[in-house]
């Protein structure tokens, strides 16, 4: 058969192209995954120096701060510096024993606390073991010090907390931790491996089994014991290097060196990072890549060939269901447009009974507000009524008498005019508070209180209840002033009701009017013995009242929330405080 005679099949033309690209695919997906890992291990490593860095330098400030707050937390009291000053070891330890058991709880590695006075004395140590006289200048200036200390057999980091009273050193305290601290704190905190080897010309000799490093020896390790025993350490003969190998095993390291304030090497912390998984991983990844790659070729020409007859035989049979779905579609459309309408329409209704709902709550709180404002005014018109039948009854005996002259007759008549021009200003000011027709405009806050304290300021006084007012300055908002006037109003009333139905005694409601962080605050206090809600916001609720039924809708106080929360853009906030509740109107 010749070249030019060999016919390619569609499902051929569509498979090679589609083997190609997977090919080409995942070796680039190899390649990009070798890199990432290359790149994490150097990155690893890099860091690696850096975290150490970083997390022995966490471990010594933690141990520093823990300690420093022991001691300062131990020496503070007065009983215990009486005690440092007056050498009284049994007081010392009698006051102190309880701290000592519950810092070992917290801390296992402490030690021993140790006790000395302001000349750096040994008084006591809760270990009972020998210690010795300190000379620290940064401690008599009040400031704490830590130190690693080698002695023969015995390294510690010691931490020197100092007691001061009025500024005047008096002693100090030392805390001696266990040099396993570190070990352990790295290990947890980075989940890193840690040995420790000593200055044997110190320290003194040990375990010549034990690894050696020049003329420092292994004390310590977080190692499992195979490997602190096996030749992990041999390349660390000439006391530095920055990878160490055991078998198939590789580690990087980093090496601290401790040296104290006589330039002494006392020890080195020595950390390991195994970083043989990372290079495995980078090997493993290579072989995987290609091994999948192949795989996924062979199944993919597989899946590509049972796909593309199912494609054929699905592609019929969709053209069928198509139809249908057309069918259905229509059907559907039809059944959800009724359906929207009808949700459309229970939506509607509701909004409508919310709304009517919310009416209601308003005609109640306004009718509700015409029985307290009818009532307001009985109390203005009490005294001139009074006044206005006085004159009446003068009017009556001059004339019995006989001595009613003109100049008492207008005297008389006169008054009466008086009495009778206050009582229509009165209705005047009522029937502007109601007013429906008031614009936005900029206001005078006090002024908008005064008007409402006009309104109950009859009722008050009937009531004998005192009204303090405080009043910083003059704040001004922009905003409906009879609307505001209403939550004022309705808040003043409230607090009127509680006291009187209450009887407290010498009842007083405290009015304050300051600026608070740029904010105008109204503040309204009165000793009625504060709401007893739980929680204290229901009382903001609707139809949730603390008066009695007979004298409370509930309605007040969540029209007034509405009124300075939506209207006004404020806030309104209520709390007890000192036998009374106190309301807080807050405006921007």
């Amino acid at each position: 058969m010749k070249i030019h005679e060999i016919s390619l099949t569609p499902k051929i033309k569509t498979m090679i192209p589609l083997l190609l690209f997977f090919i080409l695919f995942f070796l680039i997906l190899g390649l990009i995954r070798y890199q990432e890992l290359k790149s994490t291990l150097t990155h690893s490593e890099d860091a690696f120096s850096y975290e150490i860095v970083n997390a022995y330098q966490q471990s010594s400030d933690s141990a520093l701060k823990f300690f420093t707050h022991r001691g300062v937390s131990c020496m503070s009291s007065n009983a215990i510096k009486q005690a440092l000053k007056e050498k009284n070891i049994s007081q010392i330890h009698t006051l102190l024993q309880s701290n000592w058991d519950e810092i070992q709880i917290e801390n296992p590695y402490l030690k021993d606390v140790r006790f000395y006075d302001n000349a750096f004395t040994p008084l006591f140590s809760f270990s009972q073991l020998p210690f010795e006289q300190h000379i620290i200048g940064d401690i008599q200036e009040g400031k704490s010090y830590a130190m690693f200390s080698m002695k023969k057999n015995e390294f510690t980091y010691n931490i020197f907390v100092p007691s001061l009273e009025n500024g005047v050193f008096i002693g100090m305290v030392e805390f001696v931790v266990d040099i396993n601290y570190f070990l352990h704190y790295m290990k947890q905190t980075l989940g890193i491996q840690t040995s420790l080897f000593v200055n044997t010309d110190i320290y003194g000799s040990r375990n010549k089994t034990l690894p050696m490093i020049c003329n420092f020896q292994l004390l310590s390790s977080t190692l499992p014991l195979a490997l602190q025993s096996s030749d992990i350490f041999k390349d660390l003969s000439a006391c530095s290097t920055d990878t160490l190998r055991l078998g198939e095993r590789t580690f990087t390291t980093e090496i601290f060196y401790i040296i104290n304030k006589d330039a002494q090497n006392l020890a080195r912390f020595v950390f390991l990072y195994e970083t043989t998984e990372h290079k495995q991983e980078l090997f493993y990844w290579i072989k995987k890549t290609f091994v999948i790659s192949f795989i996924f070729i062979i199944l993919s020409a597989f899946v590509v060939n049972f796909g593309f007859n199912i494609l054929t035989k699905k592609l019929n049979e969709t053209n069928r269901k198509l139809q249908q779905s057309e069918h259905d579609l229509l059907l559907t459309n039809k059944n959800l447009e009724a359906r929207v309408k009808e949700e459309i329409k229970n939506r509607l209704l509701k909004e409508e009974e919310t709304m009517e709902k919310e009416r209601i709550m308003i005609r109640q709180d306004k009718l509700a507000s015409m029985g307290e404002m009818i009532g307001n005014i009985a109390h203005q018109w009490r005294q001139p009524l009074t006044e206005l039948g006085s004159l009446f009854i003068r009017l009556e005996v001059c004339f019995e008498q006989g001595i009613l002259n003109s100049k008492e007759l207008k005297n008389i008549t006169y008054k009466a005019e008086n009495l009778i021009t206050h009582m229509s200003q009165t209705i005047d000011d009522f029937r502007n508070f109601f007013s429906t027709n008031e614009k936005i405009t900029t206001f005078c806050i006090n002024d908008a209180y005064y008007k409402s304290f006009y309104l109950l300021s009859a009722a008050l006084k009937n009531h004998h209840i005192t009204i303090e007012v405080h009043e910083e300055c003059k704040l001004y908002i922009e905003g409906l002033e009879s609307e505001l006037t209403q939550a004022i109003l309705n808040i003043l009333g409230n607090a009127k009701d509680v006291l009187i139905e209450r009887a407290i005694i010498n009842p007083k409601i405290s009015v304050s009017i300051f600026e608070r962080n740029a904010k105008k605050v109204i503040k309204i206090k009165d000793n009625g013995g504060g709401i007893t809600f739980e929680p204290i916001t229901k009382i903001f609720e609707p139809y949730v009242s603390s008066k009695h039924a007979s004298s409370g809708t509930g309605i007040g106080l969540y029209m007034t929330k509405n009124i300075v929360e939506k209207n006004q853009k404020g806030w309104l906030i209520v709390y007890n405080e000192e036998g009374g509740a106190v309301f807080e109107i807050i405006l921007s």
